[in-house]
């Protein structure tokens, strides 16, 4: 039996190593690894799905159906978070969010972007349970290239995914992130 679905593939993904989820204030070991990545690819491709490369694309691809800020936020914060001094000054080895600065937090307050990228990073996800590492962006990257070729793409770029996920399946391992377009 062949699968009708491809599953385009990027080994990019599994780079993002989140290193754990924080769940209640614990660090546990966390299910977004890249072995959950090769288990779901390697099933598809037993079922029969066939397994195609996926293709670069530029970032004007994913700024199709993401803000501008968001992009940057996710292509620059681990950079940032080492530079800060976090993982050899103080053991953070992955960028985790401690404070999320929703509307109904800030009650009526303007919001404001963060000096600091310890504070920043809850501006851009709604909660610690997948973390940002070394390798978050490439993965992050290879699941936006996989995307236009998922979807079927003859020139719509990532927008033309919106209601398309019959025509394919594509795992999808980067951070669960938002753009609180309030705060921006």
């Amino acid at each position: 039996m062949t699968l009708p679905v491809p599953v385009v593939w990027s080994e990019d993904c599994l780079r993002h190593e989140p290193g754990g989820e924080v769940w209640l204030g614990v660090r546990d070991d966390g299910t977004e690894v890249p072995a959950r990545a090769l288990v779901l690819r390697d099933a598809l491709t037993v079922a029969g799905a066939p397994v195609v490369a996926a293709v670069q694309h530029g970032d004007e691809v994913v700024r199709t159906v993401h803000a501008p800020e968001l992009v940057g936020h996710l292509a620059g914060v681990w950079a940032e978070w080492a530079a800060a001094g976090l993982p050899a000054d103080y053991g953070r080895d992955r960028v985790v969010p401690y404070v999320f600065p929703t509307a109904g937090m800030l009650a009526g307050l303007p919001g404001r972007v963060p000096p600091a990228v310890h504070g920043r990073a809850g501006l851009f996800c709604y909660d610690t349970m997948t973390l940002v590492g070394p390798g978050s962006w490439a993965a992050i990257r290879g699941a936006v290239d996989a995307a236009p070729q998922q979807c079927g793409d003859r020139g719509a770029g990532a927008a033309g995914c919106r209601g398309a996920s019959d025509r394919g399946a594509r795992h999808r391992r980067p951070p669960r992130q938002r753009h609180p377009d309030d705060l921006l």
